[in-house]
């Protein structure tokens, strides 16, 4: 069911007018963008992301002009980290038990025989 079909704004609408509106903010002042705006816009795209994540879809791409670079990446998943108070340790220990959100099968261990 697309999202036309529920009445609502269809989504490559809706992401062209926050992608239009956040530009603008980020060549402003970003400080006038009220951080609960920001977290409220993140926490459902993050939501939407991790849900497809499970449903096994393939991870979101950042191309033309939605490149992410990996600095902007990284800055932004040690601030996600921070705000549910969780350490990279943590994520790494999460990602040795599991593969959801991983577009990697989990990978097992390798046997060893004793000795070796």
């Amino acid at each position: 069911m697309s999202s036309s079909d529920l009445g609502l704004i269809p989504t490559s609408e809706l992401a062209a007018e926050l992608t239009r509106r956040f530009s603008a903010a980020a060549e402003s002042d970003v400080a006038r963008v009220a951080s609960d705006d920001v977290g409220t816009v993140v926490a459902h795209a993050i939501r939407l992301l991790a849900e497809r994540a499970q449903q096994g879809l393939p991870p979101c791409t950042f191309s033309g002009n939605n490149t992410l670079s990996a600095t902007d990446a990284v800055i932004a998943c040690t601030a996600l980290l921070e705000s549910v108070e969780l350490a990279v340790f943590e994520l790494a220990a999460w990602q040795a038990v599991s593969n959801i959100g991983s577009s990697r099968l989990a990978r097992p261990l390798p046997i060893t025989e004793p000795g070796q």
